[in-house]
């Protein structure tokens, strides 16, 4: 909880993660180091993010490390999601996007596009989870409180893309290839193997590309997109190209339901943001990973069962 800190550490959310870095006197090998990493991790550069965010960032390291146990699901992981569509079938309505939230002191309403008709439904109780990157295009009526509607506007979210890209052979499992897992100073930033426990030979890498590399690709068309890959690929494996079969790319910010990365905190926004974005207004109760400190699927099912708590607490 931020407004726990200290004042002398709450007064760094004032300054980007860049200014703290020279505001202490780091060498410029140690902020270009930190120019990559943060612009990686967090998908923005250092200069976009609050200072304070940074510093709570390296407080958590010691919750996840290499020797985390990570797990992914058989078949993939949009099986949980398809799982959930299969056991709500008929209670979830696809491709009605919402145009418009109505609330008053008794019930919300939520208007939507049907068919080219906008219609409305009215609910005692409303959750919402759509990322404030979407939200704040959403006609809001009668707005939320100020400081609700800031956090709605203003929310940090970076630029993050990711390409997938098959290979005939796993030649990054050869003896001497520099492994599975690889940090790399190309457009492709870090590079992993996804296909870890599929059978057989054929193989995927899966680049992890944000910032400024991100929003440069994400100008680029798919195939021009595939064409870089295959060349920065080949700069770290030079056998790559006579392996390659093909590929597909992911750039969440031409995504019209999420126009971003995940959250996160611009400068001044580390400790008052994730207060003001859990933050019911009346009726109205918001989940996402923009409402949990982790911007992870994990935080957002932790803020599925917080929201689903409250409000069951709230009509007993």
């Amino acid at each position: 909880d931020p407004e726990k800190l200290p004042a002398e550490i709450l007064k760094f959310d004032n300054l980007s993660a860049a200014e703290l870095l020279l505001q202490e006197g780091a060498p410029q090998d140690i902020i270009n180091l930190y120019n990559y990493l943060n612009a990686t991790e967090h998908t923005v550069r250092p200069d976009q993010m609050s200072a304070l965010s940074l510093i709570r960032s390296h407080a958590n390291t010691s919750f996840f490390d290499e020797q985390t146990d990570e797990g992914r699901i058989l078949g993939g992981n949009d099986q949980l999601p398809k799982a959930f569509a299969r056991a709500l079938s008929g209670k979830i309505l696809y491709q009605r996007p919402v145009r418009k939230i109505a609330h008053d002191k008794n019930s919300a309403e939520v208007w939507f596009e049907e068919g080219g008709k906008v219609q409305s439904i009215r609910t005692p109780w409303l959750v919402v989870a759509i990322p404030f990157s979407v939200l704040r295009e959403i006609e809001i009526k009668p707005e939320f409180s100020p400081a609700k509607m800031k956090c709605i506007r203003e929310l940090a979210y970076g630029q993050v893309m990711k390409i997938a890209m098959q290979y005939k052979k796993r030649f990054w499992d050869e003896k001497e290839s520099l492994g599975q897992r690889v940090f790399t100073d190309t457009h492709l930033r870090r590079i992993y193997h996804m296909s870890i426990d599929q059978p057989g030979p054929r193989g995927i890498l899966m680049s992890f590309t944000a910032a400024d590399d991100a929003e440069m690709l994400g100008k680029l068309s798919e195939k021009e997109r595939l064409k870089i890959a295959l060349q920065e690929a080949s700069k770290v494996w030079p056998e790559a190209p006579k392996f390659w079969e093909g590929g597909v790319s992911k750039y969440w910010n031409e995504d019209p339901w999420v126009k971003g990365s995940y959250s996160l905190s611009g400068v001044g926004q580390a400790r008052d943001f994730l207060e003001l974005a859990r933050t019911a207004e009346g009726l109205i109760h918001f989940a996402g990973e923009h409402t949990t400190n982790e911007s992870s699927m994990n935080g957002a099912i932790k803020s599925g069962v917080r929201v689903s708590e409250a409000i069951k607490k709230a009509a007993t």
